[in-house]
């Protein structure tokens, strides 16, 4: 499994044990930023002030990756869990961690890959599974790659 992609696993499963669960939490790479990552995250503990929410995430992503791994990443977008686009990953995901070339909401996404996923859950005990399984699957997913 790359760095870039390990270090953004810590960091989700770094904020969450302080800050608490992401609803949502991914890594997209759009069709006309090939080899840049859009950070896109959910999260009811994030400040309802965008601009104080984005430093939250930028402050953290500083602290986790290296200038080389900074380089990949095109900015960071915080939705709240109701949104269309985040609702419509979900129903495209059908479960399974990476998509690729999907149309969604009007962006053609080369990749996209969903490391935590509880905007549609409110039961904790099935926010737990459903974290645990998507990690899994992500995991998986890249040391097969690898």
């Amino acid at each position: 499994m790359n760095s870039f992609i390990q270090n953004i696993l810590k960091l989700e499963k770094k904020l969450s044990a302080e800050k608490g669960n992401f609803l949502f939490f991914a890594l997209a790479e759009l069709e006309n930023r090939q080899n840049k990552w859009d950070v896109i995250v959910s999260a009811s503990w994030l400040p309802s002030r965008e601009i104080e929410a984005i430093s939250v995430m930028t402050y953290s992503i500083f602290e986790i990756l290296d200038k080389n791994e900074l380089s990949q990443l095109s900015r960071v977008v915080i939705l709240n869990a109701d949104e269309p686009f985040i609702k419509e990953v979900i129903k495209k995901s059908g479960g399974r961690a990476i998509l690729s070339d999907v149309f969604i909401n009007g962006l053609e996404i080369r990749n996209i890959h969903i490391i935590s996923n509880h905007a549609k859950y409110k039961d904790d005990g099935l926010m737990v599974l459903n974290k645990k399984i998507t990690t899994q699957k992500f995991e998986e997913e890249y040391r097969n790659a690898a």
